[in-house]
């Protein structure tokens, strides 16, 4: 008997050639299959796809080392705005100011012995963001009096640079530039006066050619603060950086470049020393 009960002589019993193909046995003619090969051709899958992978890496990698110079181009433009715009509203209300009082308020305030007091920035206030924030100042007092402290936690949004992202709350780099050596005797030495109240008409090199404001990169001090960086300390702030925005007695905003010359710095902040910038 065959197996499945048939008998060998039997045609069921036969084993058929065709039934030998399953299970690796010899072909219907007695030959051996083929070797499979589908597992080289699933290596060689593999391999264009982990290749094209690490492909597209270096094109992203590529894409991104061409596009971050644009990015950051785009942000340094967006700032530069930023900060021009706050400089156009210092110049609006040192205008307004000036259109109430008839005069410039003062680079800052002294008392009768002469000593500091209080910054121009707490002056302008009632023109900017914050009408009533110089009801509760001491005019009396400095800037770091305990009557006055409170100032430095309400500083109007203004004076904050977009070119400072780390700066202390409450500091500015918005300043006054002032020489402490008077270049000609006798003449003011910026548009803005310690303890003097200038008027435009003070300002016989045109309002267009003196300078009233600079944001000055790095220089970061409290905004109620007396004082401001002298010329060298100006030109020294710009190393190192691209340039800076300052403002103008008109109410225009410059962009200067950090290879300004000196003399030029000289002749902008002075309003009366008959030096006219040219170009700059």
């Amino acid at each position: 008997m065959s197996q499945g009960g048939y008998p060998n002589n039997s045609p069921f019993g036969q084993a058929s050639p065709y039934n030998q193909n399953f299970g690796g046995a010899p072909g219907p003619y007695g030959q051996p299959l083929p070797p499979q090969k589908s597992s080289s051709k699933a290596i060689w899958i593999i391999a264009i796809v982990c290749g094209l992978f690490f492909i597209s890496l270096m094109v992203c990698g590529v894409l991104v080392g061409l596009l971050l110079p644009a990015v950051q181009a785009a942000r340094d433009a967006a700032r530069r705005q930023m900060d021009s715009n706050n400089l156009k509203m210092i110049g609006l209300a040192l205008h307004n100011y000036h259109s109430t009082y008839n005069a410039l308020p003062a680079s800052y305030t002294v008392d009768s012995d002469g000593n500091p007091l209080l910054s121009w920035r707490v002056a302008i206030t009632p023109f900017l963001d914050a009408p009533n924030l110089a009801d509760g100042v001491d005019f009396s007092k400095p800037w770091d009096s305990q009557e006055n402290s409170f100032l430095l936690s309400q500083m109007p949004s203004v004076f904050a640079s977009p070119n400072e992202p780390s700066q202390v709350p409450g500091n500015t780099n918005y300043h006054i530039v002032r020489s402490n050596s008077p270049v000609v005797p006798n003449l003011p030495q910026s548009m803005m006066e310690p303890g003097i109240w200038n008027r435009f008409s003070a300002v016989p090199d045109g309002l267009a050619n003196t300078m009233m404001v600079a944001a000055v990169p790095g220089d970061s001090r409290p905004w109620t603060q007396p004082g401001g960086p002298t010329p060298q300390e100006f030109l020294q702030a710009l190393q190192n950086t691209r340039g800076t925005n300052i403002l103008l007695g008109d109410g225009s905003v410059r962009f200067i470049t950090s290879d300004i010359p000196s003399n030029t710095v000289q002749q902008l902040i002075t309003p009366a020393d008959g030096n006219l910038v040219g170009d700059f």
